[in-house]
């Protein structure tokens, strides 16, 4: 008698991840125009029109960068889930990765945004338990777990059996994807200071307009260089971030230990409107120095733990 398998296998839960990644990057698709198109109640005749509002202004980089966000997320959720529904074995290593970059990025972003809503006066007593695991799932219960199921062996195997090449990309060391894309994300991060007028902490001090321009340009030239080397195994990246990552950590810690936030905000060429709200934000400069330091110093320490895999054998 001819046995009937089961139609909801683990093929068809990796698939049905597929699914879901293909409809987010169709709604990030979706959102980023609509984001694009807030840009019209700013200006003149806008309903949120206010004097000031333009580049260099608070709102302005911040609809930018939710425009930035929305495209990026699109641009790998669309590909992740071709590569879920076709069972890539690149799929599997991508999302591993990116699930490993959450942990350490997610960290302070989970911190802050914690922190904010507790400090909020609006915020009933009695919802406090229910955001506490609410943001608990999201960092760091969801991630693990799902680093865990991908982990899985049988998982890895429904990956695996359907592309077996000797590629480039395959034979990186999933500790060299996860510090090569951490320094991507930095690159990308490294670009949104521009939007503020080239904010740049400089040991101590703020640098602003060209000057903190020519530092940010610095900076990411040199990160795009050790990221690609990071990717390739070249010792010389290994030592380059070495360097690099203290001098940034040592120049954030005492930069933003220094400066009062409301000594930071009074310094940006913002709107006076915007200005005026930001006297009142919920946000402590010590918890700024955990959002701008946390992911640099667990990106160090990843650096330190993976010395042994840096041959200087593998090119592009």
């Amino acid at each position: 008698m001819k046995q009937i398998k089961p139609w909801f296998t683990l093929h068809r839960l990796i698939q049905l991840f597929g699914v879901g990644f293909l409809l987010s990057g169709v709604f990030f698709l979706w959102a980023a125009p609509q984001e694009i198109y807030t840009f019209y109640a700013f200006i003149p005749g806008g309903k949120f029109h206010f004097d000031g509002f333009g580049f260099g202004s608070f709102m302005f980089a911040y609809i930018t960068v939710l425009v930035l966000a929305y495209y990026t997320l699109a641009l790998i959720c669309i590909p992740l889930g071709y590569g879920h529904l076709t069972l890539k074995k690149w799929a599997h290593k991508i999302t591993l990765t990116l699930l490993w970059d959450w942990i350490i990025i997610g960290l302070p972003l989970s911190i802050i945004g914690f922190l904010m809503l507790l400090a909020s006066k609006s915020l009933p007593q009695s919802s406090i338990p229910v955001l506490i695991v609410l943001f608990l799932l999201i960092y760091p219960v969801l991630p693990l777990s799902l680093i865990g199921f991908y982990r899985r062996q049988s998982v890895q195997h429904v990956f695996i059996q359907q592309r077996n090449s000797n590629s480039w990309f395959d034979q990186i060391p999933k500790t060299i994807l996860v510090l090569g894309s951490l320094l991507i994300f930095f690159t990308i991060v490294l670009q949104f200071p521009l939007l503020f007028n080239g904010i740049f902490p400089v040991f101590g001090k703020f640098i602003f307009g060209s000057p903190g321009v020519n530092l940010i340009a610095l900076v990411t030239i040199l990160l795009i260089f050790l990221s690609w080397g990071i990717l390739n195994r070249k010792r010389w990246s290994w030592w380059g971030s070495m360097i690099v990552f203290p001098l940034l950590i040592i120049s954030v810690l005492i930069t933003f230990l220094y400066y009062d936030l409301k000594d930071i905000i009074a310094m940006m060429n913002f709107a006076p409107l915007e200005l005026e709200l930001m006297q009142n934000i919920p946000v402590q400069s010590y918890q700024l120095l955990i959002f701008f330091c946390a992911p640099l110093l667990l990106t160090f320490i990843i650096l330190v733990v993976s010395k042994p895999l840096f041959t200087g054998k593998p090119s592009l």
